[in-house]
């Protein structure tokens, strides 16, 4: 494994880290931990990334600012049934000697996204253990190449989560719809002409329906130790464009996990709402 993927694999498992679910918590958490990832190259790829890294772990639960497994996020409203957040995440990248669709095309970068996301809490039990909630975000993208930020267009993946406590174990099971516009889009499944064979066609992508994502994850915390994993689907059934020569398949597993210590705790306790457990 590369250096260069070995440091976003990190940054990716970082991204995934949080804490038990609507209860006392640490303000902050640090920590070392082993994380595995399997995911696609890209949605309808079919080839995988697969990781085994050492990583950091860091978790900062704030009144604005939160870091943890679902992301970097900024909270602008945080209320009772609603909250508005800016969060961001970030997609491996891809070099496409390693992808037999996207063979002598250019590699596919870092991919990060930012922006907002509105969230309802459509139902909570009594004593706080199961909630459903509304999640519609909006992010842009952008490719990072170096210092130099590329835009690449815009997604949203509306959903519905569920999160449920059984036993010590936090559960969280979720359902999405991805749309993504023609550049989004484009990123990934365009082909011009310099890049036609006799297995790729030239290709430009339109905006639409990108794919359904179906996740379901565990964790679990114990006083100095935090155990997690999950496992999600994507469908490509019906996307606008699954008739790409660069979508192989129609369907894409990924799943992953985490054990880590931790050896520092703040005395300082909060309260926090679900996260999506990865």
């Amino acid at each position: 494994m590369g250096s260069g993927r070995l440091l976003w694999s990190a940054v990716l498992s970082l991204v995934w880290l949080s804490a038990a679910q609507g209860e006392e918590l640490p303000l902050y958490e640090l920590g070392v931990g082993l994380a595995g990832l399997k995911t696609p190259h890209y949605l309808g790829a079919e080839q995988d990334h697969n990781l085994l890294t050492p990583l950091p772990y860091l978790i900062y639960r704030g009144e604005y600012i939160r870091f943890d497994r679902s992301g970097l996020k900024t909270y602008l409203v945080d209320e009772d049934r609603f909250d508005l957040n800016i969060s961001a995440n970030a997609t491996l990248p891809v070099d496409s000697d390693d992808n037999r669709a996207r063979t002598g095309m250019d590699d596919l970068d870092l991919l990060l996204e930012i922006g907002p996301t509105l969230r309802y809490t459509a139902w909570k039990s009594s004593d706080g253990d199961r909630q459903l909630r509304l999640d519609l975000p909006l992010r842009g993208a952008f490719s990072v190449d170096g210092l130099e930020l590329d835009y690449q267009g815009l997604s949203t993946s509306p959903g519905l989560v569920y999160f449920s406590k059984l036993g010590q174990w936090d559960w969280t099971a979720s359902y999405s719809a991805i749309f993504s516009d023609d550049r989004y889009h484009g990123y990934f499944y365009d082909v011009d002409t310099p890049h036609i064979t006799a297995q790729r066609s030239q290709y430009s992508a339109d905006g639409g329906y990108t794919a359904s994502r179906f996740s379901l994850s565990a964790t679990r915390h114990y006083p100095n130790w935090f155990v997690g994993g999950f496992v999600r689907y994507y469908s490509l059934h019906g996307a606008a464009n699954e008739d790409s020569d660069l979508i192989r398949q129609q369907g894409n597993l990924s799943a992953g996990f985490m054990v880590a210590w931790l050896f520092k705790k703040s005395a300082t306790t909060v309260t926090r709402d679900p996260e999506p457990a990865f």
